[in-house]
């Protein structure tokens, strides 16, 4: 014989934690889901989420697709940068 869950209420909590040369990023997140419908197939659920990221001395590069290497879509991740249009903002501090 198997018993149900009669609880149709999933409380979840996470942590991420992400490092990286003079960065960090962390983040934290709870949320609660309800089961709604007889056969338990659909939730609806709400929840909160907390990021923190700090870095030092870093350069942040920014440019257009197009400018960066003359190519727009999903195979620009596979085509070769022109660095000479690059954009390149300093932090000291993120």
């Amino acid at each position: 014989m198997f018993a149900q869950n009669l609880d149709r209420t999933n409380y979840e909590f996470g942590v991420a934690v992400s490092l990286a040369e003079q960065e960090v990023n962390l983040a934290a997140s709870w949320n609660i889901q309800y089961t709604l419908g007889s056969k338990a197939k659909f939730k609806l659920g709400y929840g909160l989420r907390v990021n923190s990221y700090r870095a030092q001395k870093k350069n942040y590069v920014t440019a257009p697709a197009n400018l960066t290497n003359r190519k727009t879509g999903p195979l620009v991740f596979f085509t070769k940068n022109i660095f000479e249009n690059f954009d390149t903002f300093y932090f000291q501090n993120a």
